[in-house]
């Protein structure tokens, strides 16, 4: 048994009643989610940064800040907590005076949606041997469930060669059932591991598996899942999220 005069080694904040009943109608944070800004889990690839490229090659790190969330060959655990797509007008990525990402948009009927879906489209010509690139995103906000990071929010983004590796995902997310039971998407774990690709270039993608232990959240996670997942909606459906893509260096696939 602990002696209560001796000097606690953990300490668990309780909010003050005042604070409960003001955070239940209190609106002073309304300006700051319009800047809800996401980092995004990738892949070290061979032309990565220096910064991260001594993690090695195929290692899973955030962007931006660079944390190591898993060593190549590693696993961690992943729990998917909304899903949207985007699409972007990138400009090219031999063009250093012009930001990665000109134009954003979520809305499938937009200009820049429409041409990152046509193949014919998909790149336009402007000047100095560039080309703007419109490309379709899929994007996976989402909790980190393992490791020395758990609990940290990042997101899961599949584009131009990962596309198909997202759209499959999208499908196994789909049909992930327990005993006939269909599986809420903020209630699924996937083990989360880098591989090597081949296309046109090599690059390292993720790949998403279903844990052969625990592949659902904790109970004790139950309802705080699911607020998160009710609060990415509603940032999604007024326009309020924004993921860091970054541009996963060697990923020039024919998407």
């Amino acid at each position: 048994m602990a002696n209560r005069n001796e000097t606690p080694t953990e300490v668990t904040r309780v909010a003050p009643s005042w604070l409960v009943k003001e955070a239940e109608k209190d609106k002073s944070l309304t300006g700051v989610d319009a800047h809800k800004r996401v980092p995004m889990i990738k892949c070290v690839q061979a032309m990565s940064a220096d910064e991260i490229k001594g993690y090695g090659e195929g290692a899973i790190v955030t962007a931006p800040g660079n944390q190591l969330l898993a060593a190549p060959g590693e696993v961690l655990q992943f729990v998917p907590l909304f899903m949207f797509e985007e699409y972007c007008k990138w400009s090219d990525l031999d063009d250093k005076d012009s930001p990665m990402i000109l134009e954003r948009s979520f809305w499938a009927n937009s200009d820049i949606a429409i041409k990152a879906k046509d193949t014919t489209r998909r790149f336009e010509d402007y000047g100095n041997s560039y080309k703007y690139r419109y490309v379709h995103h899929l994007h996976f906000p989402g909790i980190i469930y393992t490791g020395e990071f758990k609990g940290l929010i990042a997101t899961l983004t599949f584009c131009r060669g990962e596309f198909f590796t997202g759209q499959n995902f999208c499908s196994a997310c789909s049909m992930r059932k327990i005993d006939g039971v269909r599986v809420p998407l903020w209630a699924q774990v996937w083990d989360l591991s880098s591989s090597q690709r081949q296309g046109r270039y090599k690059w390292q993608g993720l790949d998403l598996k279903v844990p052969e232990l625990s592949p659902i959240i904790d109970d004790c996670d139950r309802e705080a899942f699911k607020k998160l997942h009710v609060e990415f909606k509603e940032l999604w459906e007024k326009s309020l999220i924004q993921v860091e893509v970054d541009s996963n260096e060697n990923i020039n696939d024919e998407l």
